[in-house]
């Protein structure tokens, strides 16, 4: 085991030199320790009557991390197609029926501000449910929040300045 350690150490520029190579930026650590994997078994395969050891390693490890790039790239495009089906499927939801009977000015609201509301009140759902239930960005349902009851209080606003 303290040879293949080694043999690791004295051969991390060469996992390093393949990684950028191949232009390879994020998950850094992820990539070093596939080129590791990859120089441990060119380690157990390597025949010294075929060439030099570091240019098989090299070879060897370069060829590992362009097929784990290529698998994350796969599992990246398969995320994407899910994340547009969860999205078309938010659309395709049917409406929710209230039980209970909404004050009039639901009704001037946008279609995607009245399911926010219907989410948060009648279904009792938080802002991180609604987002892992409907595959939504947490982050722009809180600004969506924020804005539409800012939007409400204006209305309401206005509705009592209209009665007095």
């Amino acid at each position: 085991m303290q040879e293949i350690e080694q043999i690791i150490l004295d051969h991390e520029e060469l996992i390093k030199k393949a990684i950028f190579k191949l232009k390879i930026y994020r998950d850094f650590e992820e990539y070093m320790q596939v080129g590791r994997i990859a120089l441990w078994k060119a380690a157990k395969s390597f025949d010294k009557t075929k060439g030099e050891f570091a240019m098989f390693a090299y070879m060897t490890v370069k060829y590992a991390i362009t097929r784990e790039l290529s698998r994350s790239i796969d599992v990246s495009e398969s995320e994407i197609s899910v994340e547009e089906e969860v999205y078309s499927n938010v659309e395709q939801q049917p409406a929710i029926q209230p039980s209970l009977e909404w004050p009039e000015w639901f009704s001037k609201l946008k279609e995607d501000e009245q399911f926010l509301l219907k989410a948060l009140f009648l279904e009792d759902l938080n802002l991180k449910e609604v987002a892992d239930k409907y595959g939504l960005p947490y982050e722009a349902l809180k600004k969506r929040r924020q804005r539409l009851f800012t939007k409400i209080r204006k209305i309401v606003e206005q509705r009592k300045g209209e009665t007095y």
